[in-house]
């Protein structure tokens, strides 16, 4: 069960540190600007990650189709061959 909330506690955690970030430049700036810096740091961050992630998702091919019928092929002959024993 620990294993499963982790990622909670982990959103938890992120979000603690953005509000100390927020704190942190709050003692130099107004507390308006701390936040929307560092919600535009995070901003471009997650937009960095979902152009990374693009590109991976762009260079992955599918299996091409002749691909498939060859494992479908393979897998119904080994299905034939155990049903025999």
């Amino acid at each position: 069960m620990a294993f499963s909330v982790a990622p909670a506690w982990w959103g938890l955690a992120l979000q603690a540190l953005a509000a100390t970030a927020i704190a942190a430049l709050a003692l130099v700036t107004e507390v308006w600007a701390a936040a929307l810096i560092v919600a535009g740091v995070l901003a471009a961050i997650a937009a960095l990650m979902a152009v990374l992630g693009k590109q991976q998702t762009n260079q992955a091919s599918p299996p091409t189709p002749k691909q498939t019928q060859e494992r479908v092929r393979a897998d119904v002959a080994e299905i034939k061959e155990r049903a025999q024993r």
